[in-house]
């Protein structure tokens, strides 16, 4: 950006280079151009997060396609958990090799 920075979407001006430039038949060593009092339209898809479970405090927001991919945390998640699925989670975690806590692994029994 060349000049300063106007309101919410304008910019002053903007400078553009590129170089090894191919466009049709022709080619260029480099090219630039300045655009002077440039208006953009912030583009930001709303973001509707599910309901979160009472005591879940979300930590992060990462984006992929076709993915949005939240994190938190919970400082305590009390619930019934019969062996045998206490046996599937253990299993699944290890298959993705995240750390298992097993401290409190009594209670859950």
């Amino acid at each position: 950006m060349v000049g300063g920075h106007g309101g919410a979407g304008q910019l002053d001006d903007v400078r553009l280079a590129a170089r090894d430039i191919r466009w049709n038949s022709s080619e260029f060593d480099h090219a630039a151009a300045v655009l002077h009092n440039v208006h953009v339209r912030p583009t930001a898809p709303p973001v509707h997060l599910p309901e979160l479970p009472s005591g879940l405090r979300l930590i992060g927001i990462s984006f992929a396609p076709s993915v949005i991919r939240l994190s938190g945390v919970v400082s305590e998640w009390r619930m019934e958990v019969p062996p045998r699925r206490l046996e599937d989670i253990i299993g699944a975690l290890k298959v993705v090799g995240r750390p298992l806590n097993l401290t409190s692994v009594g209670r859950l029994l």
